[in-house]
């Protein structure tokens, strides 16, 4: 258990790409003037777990490559923690990568300035507004997916899980366009169709096969 008060609350950077740092938060209450966490250094990973409030200007604020995942990329969706709560933004992203995949993301001007790069296999960000001292402040919050694709007539919530049903040969029929913002993985040795019925799917992360 830690509690931390600055103007910049935890910053990571480094000069030395090729042994970018590693830093891991939970239970811990964060608040920063300007940043509640600041992460500039290209490659360097910032992994904030359950437990964990962050408030600041901008909760969170990511340049020069740095990468931060916020939760834990399981099954398990948690919508209560962290929580990370910008008086302008919740995350700022200027130059790098913001993983979110458990907790609530909160900012008056708006909860997230860039694009979220991934989330869990299986679920989609919700927006809303949410009231706090009479200040209104945009939200993020995981929920699970809706059905899009199907194999053999059962349908699935993400094309990995559409994968895993299929052994060896199969067909995965799209029944709705769908932008996928978790990693895909094709297992070696299968040989798999994808019919897309005029539909469009958005991957702008990475296809591991």
């Amino acid at each position: 258990n830690c509690q931390i008060n600055a103007n910049n609350g935890v910053s990571a950077s480094t000069d030395n790409t090729s042994y970018p740092a590693t830093t891991t938060i939970s239970n811990s209450t964060i608040t920063g003037k300007n940043q509640g966490i600041y992460n500039s250094g290209s490659g360097s990973k910032i992994n904030i777990l359950s437990g964990t409030v962050i408030k600041a200007n901008n909760a969170i604020y990511i340049d020069s490559g740095g990468i931060i995942s916020i939760g834990e990329d399981d099954d398990i969706i948690n919508t209560e923690t962290p929580i990370i709560i910008g008086e302008q933004y919740g995350v700022y992203i200027k130059n790098g990568v913001a993983n979110f995949y458990d907790g609530i993301i909160k900012g008056k001007t708006d909860s997230v300035y860039g694009s979220i790069s991934e989330t869990s296999d299986g679920t989609a960000i919700n927006s809303e507004e949410e009231t706090i001292n009479d200040e209104t402040y945009k939200t993020l919050k995981l929920v699970e997916s809706e059905a899009f694709c199907k194999v053999d007539n059962k349908e699935y919530n993400s094309i990995n899980k559409a994968l895993n049903a299929i052994e060896t040969t199969g067909t995965i029929e799209i029944m709705s366009s769908k932008e996928v913002n978790s990693k895909i993985t094709i297992p070696s040795g299968k040989n798999i169709t994808i019919d897309l019925s005029g539909n469009i799917i958005t991957i702008p992360t990475q296809i591991d096969v």
